[in-house]
């Protein structure tokens, strides 16, 4: 059987070891691109408006709806994202008082999500509020916003 050998500075390499070697590397690339990366929400933004994207963290009581858009980067197909709304120093209820929760499935060619929270009927109480922003059961990112009176 005849053997390939490859001259590298003086010294001799087999062509099945560069051949096992490339495969070996191109294994490792190749796992590496599916672990790419932690889950998480990327460009996160709280708006009043769905469609422009438009960053805004200060609403007005009567303020329709309130909207938290992210994109998301390397969340596994079918995982469970939640948004968790809270009234964080408000006159209508308790220190970080849970105001809803919203959950759904995510992951794979779904890489973006849309929270929404109408407003209620008396309109939102002036105060501070946060949503938290899970993947699977951790708390990964929270998104704070005030209402204000005029």
């Amino acid at each position: 059987m005849y053997t390939r050998r490859i001259l590298i500075k003086g010294g001799r390499i087999n062509l099945s070891t560069v051949l096992g070697c490339a495969a070996l590397m191109f294994f490792t690339l190749a796992v590496a691109e599916v672990q790419a990366g932690t889950p998480r929400y990327d460009e996160t933004v709280i708006t009043d408006d769905k469609e422009s994207k438009v960053e805004k963290n200060v609403f007005l009581p009567e303020t329709p709806n309130i909207y938290v858009l992210a994109t998301l980067a390397d969340v596994p197909t079918e995982t469970t994202v939640k948004a968790v709304w809270i009234a964080e120093k408000t006159d209508a209820a308790p220190p970080d008082y849970e105001i809803d929760r919203t959950e759904m499935k995510a992951g794979g060619p779904m890489n973006e999500v849309k929270f929404s929270f109408s407003k209620p009927d008396a309109g939102w109480p002036v105060g501070d509020y946060r949503v938290e922003l899970y993947i699977g059961a951790e708390m990964v990112k929270a998104v704070r916003f005030r209402v204000v009176n005029s």
